[in-house]
């Protein structure tokens, strides 16, 4: 069953991730694990788009991770935007994307592809199924940043979907949600909603306000789960409109 705990994406405020990384506690532990599986697949599909074979895109993720983990090096340690340079990005996806490029340029420079990460894991990730979602995406007119911006953009959606999902759950409609899912993104007609009404025993005007009701709660999800994203809560509207565009 799907549970608020496991489809929450990662709260990225600059201090969170930083904190977690010097902290040993279980809160920040669930932090970190979130941060890295929401982002592992998307950096790695970025590095595989900017021209890496597989293994050696493995290798530059993990040592990214690596870092990352690392109190001593810690990239996201840098991350508050009210204090970044005038040339660092500041929203965090595009601050993301800054880091994954200076990773690769300072990786070529140093050569040292062999050593890469000292043979450090840190996170757990199946390299086989990574090479074979990133071998169904296509895109190809996708460049690597637009790319990026569009697995994070279906990440949140896929986390949106569960949480909203469970909400029906606990609240034992379940089977009505099933049902209506398909229509989340739809724009239906009378035709339409009368259709489904009378595939489930239940009026049109009953099903055409199930539907509203949960796209409105699906609204209300996205905005929780994008300002999560965000630094400042002014920004929350721009980022639903980059999300949609990624789309």
């Amino acid at each position: 069953m799907t549970t608020p705990e496991n489809s929450r994406l990662p709260d990225t405020r600059h201090s969170v991730i930083a904190d977690a990384i010097q902290s040993a506690s279980n809160t920040s532990e669930r932090d970190l694990t979130r941060f890295c599986e929401a982002y592992w697949f998307p950096i790695f599909a970025t590095i595989r788009r900017k021209g890496y074979e597989k293994h050696a895109a493995e290798d530059l993720t993990q040592d990214l991770f690596a870092k990352i983990l690392d109190p001593s090096k810690n990239p996201l340690a840098r991350y508050d935007p009210d204090r970044l340079p005038d040339h660092v990005p500041r929203k965090f996806r595009t601050f993301i994307l800054w880091q994954i490029d200076g990773h690769l340029s300072d990786a070529n420079r140093k050569a040292k592809a062999a050593k890469r990460g000292g043979n450090a894991r840190p996170i757990p990730f199946d390299i086989a199924e990574a090479e074979a979602r990133y071998q169904e995406l296509g895109h190809e007119s996708l460049d690597p940043s637009q790319l990026f911006e569009r697995l994070l953009a279906l990440e949140i959606l896929e986390k949106v979907e569960a949480e909203l999902e469970f909400q029906y759950q606990q609240s034992g409609k379940a089977d009505l949600f099933a049902a209506i899912k398909p229509h989340l993104y739809r724009q239906d007609s009378d035709e339409s909603y009368a259709a489904l009404g009378k595939r489930l025993s239940m009026t049109r005007d009953y099903v055409r306000k199930a539907v509203e009701k949960m796209k409105g709660a699906n609204r209300l999800i996205i905005r929780s789960h994008v300002a999560r994203l965000c630094t400042n809560p002014a920004e929350v509207d721009q980022e639903i409109k980059a999300l949609q565009r990624a789309l």
